[in-house]
Parts: structure tokens; sequence; C-alpha cells
């Protein structure tokens, strides 16, 4: 539990400063939509689903430990009325 704990920490304050990696991610979507449409296609889709499993990426393990995070939030909130 501890260890979980600890990991979901270390994760959340990478997480923050990382947000920024989201919106590189969406602009270089959109660069790439526009090189797709000019010329490279195959380089500009493996660019297209790169960017997009970034941001897949980046949002699933934000939400993992927001879950974890909150889950914490409320066996505190249980433990409290446990102990009333």
């Amino acid at each position: 539990m501890l260890l979980k704990k600890c990991i979901v920490s270390v994760v959340s304050v990478i997480l923050q400063p990382a947000a920024s990696i989201v919106a590189f991610a969406g602009f270089q979507l959109l660069v790439n939509l526009q090189v797709l449409l000019v010329w490279q296609i195959y380089k500009a889709q493996r660019n297209v689903v790169l960017c997009a499993a970034e941001i897949l990426l980046y949002w699933c393990i934000h939400h993992i430990c927001k879950y974890n995070k909150d889950l914490e939030h409320l066996e505190e909130l249980e433990k409290r009325y446990k102990a009333e």
C-alpha cells in the first residue's frame, strides 16, 4: 500500500510539468495532418499515430493517478465515519 502511494505521488509530480507534452503533441498532430494532405503520406501517418498515442498515454496515466488519489480520499473519509 505504501509503495503504491509513493508511486502515485511520484507519477503525479512528474505529470504536472509534463502537461506541456499534450500541447506539443496536439500541435505536432496538426502539423502532421497538414503534411499528410501535402506529401510524405506514410511518414505523416506514422507521426499522427505516434502523437495520438502520446496524448492517449498521458491521459491514461493521468486518470489512473487521479483515480488512486480519489480512492485514497474516500478511504480516509470512510475511516473518519467509522471512527465517529
